[in-house]
């Protein structure tokens, strides 16, 4: 998997490309990935549009990038949910705890709103 990343409107777009699983072969990548960028910008958006799947490693990893990011006090916004990675995150409740938003321009705002609140 690869992690294509940019910067737009104060936040940090992360994409992950390639290979469409977020599985345990490439949760460490991603997770070393996202983190590195965590102290670059004070938010994050996370697009997930090209992950068809991922398994208990790839919820493992937002799970901790998130922790990460809270700790850090930055803004982390997931968006481009396709429907099997929606129903695991909605199975183990984690769209509650999360932000997702439903498309990048979306996100883009959550994180801004985030990221000038930040101290």
């Amino acid at each position: 998997m690869r992690i294509e990343h940019e910067q737009r409107d104060g936040a940090w777009v992360v994409r992950l490309a390639g290979d469409t699983v977020l599985d345990a072969a490439s949760a460490k990548q991603v997770r070393e990935g996202i983190l590195a960028l965590l102290d670059r910008a004070p938010a994050i958006v996370v697009d997930l549009e090209s992950v068809a799947f991922l398994d208990s490693a790839g919820v493992g990893v937002l799970v901790s990038v998130f922790k990460r990011a809270r700790l850090a006090r930055r803004r982390l916004v997931f968006t481009g949910l396709q429907p099997e990675v929606r129903r695991v995150l909605d199975l183990v409740r984690l769209t509650e705890i999360l932000e997702v938003r439903p498309d990048l321009a979306g996100a883009l705002r959550a994180a801004q709103r985030g990221a000038s609140t930040q101290a």
